[in-house]
């Protein structure tokens, strides 16, 4: 896996929305339809649709009540991935709307990257890229993480940067730009950061961390995550995206004028969940993150 270069990270103020499902446009509230669901209880990731990665590691040990394994994405000193954690990719059926939700325990130890930047963690993917892209320059990337603790969610779309213009804005003037830095502020969540990837190709992101709210160390949580596309009409997008966090059922982010696709990409759809726990600058201790129950759906259930 590539590693992002550190954002601009941006604190926000949030606001509320809805949730509609399937259809990237506003529409009525539909009943969840669950796209898949994984609980690790078998090891055998392979035939269940799991791709790339299909023999991470294990635990029998820490594991929610009423579960006998779990996944574990255990950080050697130094290691920017962990042992056997390599990036584990699954399809699903496309779709413009996306709830993921999953238990996750941090080791009692866990100090994360030890800088204001990474791990990453999960990822979402779209339809606008190969089932083998890297998450890291994509036209959409959505990453859930916990930053120093902190909830924090991200997204980029470094492919979409207009590179002969970086750092003009071109909101008023063109659809073939990008929206999450580097071509201007298309949703009033801020220009985003905007930076040099290397060899002069420019990558960007547009961070949020929770304040005022913690993910405790050695106790599981669920962590619940909706997105919606937002809508392309008349042949340019509409700032009316959506993308809710939930932590242990309190609702943390709740954006509803999001930006994540111009008409250049009006067919996008989310259909790829990506597992990859990453560490740029390396482990600054041994250090272990488990998953559990994992489910992929259009919306949240109601149950």
């Amino acid at each position: 896996m590539t590693a992002m270069h550190p954002f601009l990270f941006i604190i926000m103020s949030l606001l509320v929305s809805c949730s509609v499902k399937g259809d990237p446009n506003p529409g009525k509230d539909s009943p969840a339809e669950i796209l898949f669901t994984e609980d690790f209880e078998s090891t055998d990731l392979a035939s269940k649709g799991w791709y790339d990665n299909t023999n991470p590691a294990f635990s029998t040990t820490d594991n929610l009540p009423g579960s006998s394994r779990s996944l574990q994405m255990r950080f050697l000193k130094g290691g920017t991935a962990p042992v056997q954690g390599g990036a584990m990719r699954k399809l699903f059926d496309e779709s413009g709307t996306l709830y993921v939700a999953f238990n996750v325990k941090y080791s009692q130890n866990w100090q994360g990257s030890g800088v204001s930047y990474h791990p990453h963690e999960i990822h979402v993917l779209t339809n606008k890229n190969d089932t083998w892209s890297g998450p890291a320059f994509t036209r959409l990337t959505t990453y859930i993480e916990n930053s120093a603790g902190k909830p924090r969610v991200a997204l980029q779309d470094g492919q979409n940067i207009d590179q002969a213009r970086i750092g003009v804005n071109l909101v008023s003037t063109t659809e073939n730009r990008s929206l999450m830095g580097c071509n201007g502020d298309s949703d009033g969540y801020g220009k985003g950061d905007c930076y040099d990837a290397g060899g002069g190709t420019y990558n960007n992101g547009k961070v949020w961390t929770a304040s005022g709210k913690v993910i405790s160390r050695g106790e599981w949580h669920r962590i619940e995550v909706f997105y919606r596309l937002n809508s392309v009409v008349a042949g340019k997008g509409v700032a009316d995206g959506i993308m809710k966090y939930w932590l242990d059922g309190e609702l943390i982010f709740d954006l509803d004028h999001i930006m994540y696709r111009t008409a250049q990409n009006h067919d996008m759809k989310f259909n790829q969940l990506v597992i990859a726990p990453w560490i740029g600058p390396g482990s600054p201790i041994e250090q272990t993150i488990w998953y559990d129950n994992l489910v992929v759906a259009t919306s949240k259930p109601e149950n």
